[in-house]
């Protein structure tokens, strides 16, 4: 396992898929749920059914249609082939994982504090970052947690997209088996699940310290 490159370039770039898409999928989608219940932007409602199509569609679909955006809109062809690419499609893929997770506990949360904050002349950023982000942080990293779960076990808007060089393990996986090869399967199989299992149970840990404070 360990002295085959394409094998451990593959454990590699899925933990820096990852870790890097889940940080910058929980931000964005932190500032889309705001926007879409905390603010007065007139297509403010279209945000939640925008962030959960994706999910409606067969992951191949979703694959396809970045592939062709990345083919048709030139600035963004350079991505095509490296993880960065991949890590887009993922996050696409999976926005309605973590956005559910915001959504609900942002929905518990009354908009008389932040109202409140305006009236005293807070910014409805001031007021976002000061009172309502502090209050969803048991929320951000319960959706830290599963888009990393989300993006770490994803494969299928990968397919038309992996090249030498930035395999994944859910694409490699998909390729040993096809080709036979069902040991290095099994191999990728145990990393994947040990890595899901140790990425959950720093959830846990976290939101127990979290309630003990």
């Amino acid at each position: 396992m360990f002295t085959n490159d394409a094998l451990l370039r593959s454990v590699t770039n899925s933990l820096l898929i990852g870790v890097v898409g889940s940080v910058l999928a929980t931000s964005a989608l932190t500032l889309a749920a705001l926007v879409a219940h905390r603010s007065r932007f007139r297509l403010r409602s279209t945000l939640p059914a925008i962030l959960f199509y994706p999910r409606a569609l067969p992951g191949i679909v979703v694959g396809v249609g970045i592939f062709w955006t990345f083919v048709l809109v030139a600035p963004l062809e350079p991505l095509r082939t490296t993880v960065w690419g991949i890590m887009l499609a993922f996050i696409v893929r999976n926005t309605a994982v973590g956005y559910a997770t915001i959504q609900a506990s942002l929905l518990a949360i009354s908009a008389e504090l932040d109202a409140a904050a305006r009236t005293s002349g807070a910014t409805w950023f001031r007021a976002c970052r000061g009172i309502v982000v502090p209050l969803l942080r048991p929320a951000l990293a319960g959706c830290l947690v599963l888009m990393f779960v989300s993006i770490l076990n994803d494969y299928d808007p990968a397919v038309f997209l992996v090249t030498t060089g930035n395999e994944v393990l859910g694409v490699t996986m998909l390729k040993q088996w096809a080709a036979g090869f069902a040991g290095p399967v099994a191999a990728l199989g145990v990393i994947q699940i040990a890595i899901t299992a140790l990425a959950v149970l720093i959830g846990r840990l976290a939101w127990g310290a979290k309630l003990r404070a």
